[in-house]
């Protein structure tokens, strides 16, 4: 009970405080670095949506903390948000977006997992789905620019 009712917490702070936080990169505009990852595991690719912004379909990352390297941030979000260890890990590129007023470098990544069990982050993470990349839901655009990446030089 303590661990639902600490998740529940953790996923309403994460909802109250998403305004605030837009309300700041928009007065604010800061540039911003994070670390996204499609993760394949034989025929499927993992998609989620998060728990907050509009909740569209996506692929697992998050932000570089300060001293971590790409591939050390992108391991840490993975493991953080659908518990997974990669077992290969390939930078793919990167690009800019404006999102909620932030200015957002976003480094890229492939990688493969070894099995297909997720063990999601419900405080940030509403589900996680391994999907055929030929029958994928609708898409977050950055996560379509991310898919045209991976489609390009898949592993």
């Amino acid at each position: 009970a303590l661990s639902v009712g600490y998740t529940m917490g953790k996923r309403i702070l994460v909802q109250l405080i998403y305004p605030w936080l837009k309300l700041y990169w928009f007065l604010v505009r800061p540039k911003t670095f994070g670390v996204q990852c499609v993760v394949q595991h034989e025929d499927a690719i993992l998609m989620v949506p998060n728990t907050y912004g509009r909740r569209q379909w996506t692929f697992p990352g998050g932000s570089i903390e300060r001293g971590e390297t790409t591939e050390e941030a992108i391991r840490r979000e993975v493991h953080e948000e659908v518990g997974l260890r990669l077992a290969s890990l390939h930078h793919l590129g990167a690009f800019d977006a404006t999102i909620n007023y932030k200015r957002d470098h976003v480094a890229v990544f492939a990688a493969v997992s070894v099995h297909r069990q997720v063990i999601i982050d419900p405080g940030e993470i509403l589900e996680a789905r391994w999907f055929p990349p030929q029958d994928l839901p609708a898409l977050a655009p950055t996560a379509r620019q991310i898919l045209t990446m991976w489609q390009g030089r898949q592993l």
